[in-house]
């Protein structure tokens, strides 16, 4: 009985840190949108990672600013909203 009280106490933590972790992930990208400009002009064609709604890492590489998130040792760097930031502005026309 107790393991499965244990259980269940165990994967309701894991949900709630699961909902942090989407909450966070948004706030990340809700930033990088709100300051995507700003982002353009000092990061022109390359990656940014956005990791406690700051600049946590770029560079020209997806797989090098990934590197860079773990070696600063983010606790959860799948939090981190990365994209690559075009110099240009780019219009879909769907």
């Amino acid at each position: 009985m107790k393991k499965e009280v244990a259980d269940v106490a165990s994967a309701a933590v894991e949900g709630r840190d699961r909902i942090l972790e989407i909450k966070l992930k948004r706030e990340n990208s809700e930033w990088l949108d709100r300051h995507r400009e700003e982002l353009r002009r000092k990061y022109p064609d390359r990656y940014v990672a956005v990791f406690d709604r700051r600049v946590a890492a770029q560079g020209e590489e997806f797989h090098a600013v990934l590197s860079a998130l773990r070696k600063k040792s983010l606790t959860a760097p799948a939090i981190a909203a990365i994209e690559f930031i075009d110099k240009d502005e780019v219009v879909w026309v769907l």
